[in-house]
């Protein structure tokens, strides 16, 4: 099972990213309007920001958190985010 959340902090935006599966898979989350930049607090550097589009690796039995470092409000990127998941 993959889960991707969204969270307003007193530390800002932080996404997550759960896999509970066996296998590694990819999170792709499209709809970002600006080019932001995201600070992993966890994990080892892998993610890529793209087109607008932020591609996550994760292992199996695994998570990520991210921290967003961008100029998009929290009520816009729940609006227009979207995830797609690569396994």
């Amino acid at each position: 099972m993959l889960q991707f959340y969204l969270t307003k902090t007193a530390n800002g935006i932080i996404c997550l990213d759960f896999n509970w599966d066996d296998k590694d898979a990819t999170f792709n989350i499209e709809g970002f309007k600006q080019t932001g930049a995201f600070k992993e607090l966890n994990g080892n550097l892998q993610t890529k920001m793209e087109r607008n589009r932020l591609s996550v690796p994760v292992k199996g039995v695994h998570s990520m958190l991210l921290q967003f470092q961008g100029k998009e409000t929290f009520e816009q990127l729940r609006k227009q985010l979207k995830l797609i998941v690569q396994r």
